[in-house]
């Protein structure tokens, strides 16, 4: 959902225990935190099928999403230390 000056905005939250296995079949807007103490490593695996042909990248400081026409590609090339 959109605030009325146009910026997304959470509309429900979840804590998912360790180990836990989540499926999604409809179109969402989702964010991955991580609020472990002691700076905890945390490890998400997200599995698409049939495979994403594009995704919106949404910026909380933007009102418009970016499109990334080769999502593999562009998170392999861009995830943080390459």
């Amino acid at each position: 959902e959109r605030a009325p000056n146009g910026m997304i905005y959470a509309t429900g939250s979840k804590t998912l225990p360790e180990g836990f296995v989540c499926a999604n079949a409809d179109e969402d807007i989702h964010q991955i935190s991580n609020l472990q103490a002691d700076d905890a490593c945390q490890v998400t695996l997200h599995i698409y099928s049939p495979p994403l042909k594009s995704i919106n990248i949404y910026d909380l400081s933007e009102s418009q999403a970016r499109v990334v026409s080769d999502p593999v590609k562009h998170l392999l090339y861009n995830a943080p230390g390459n």
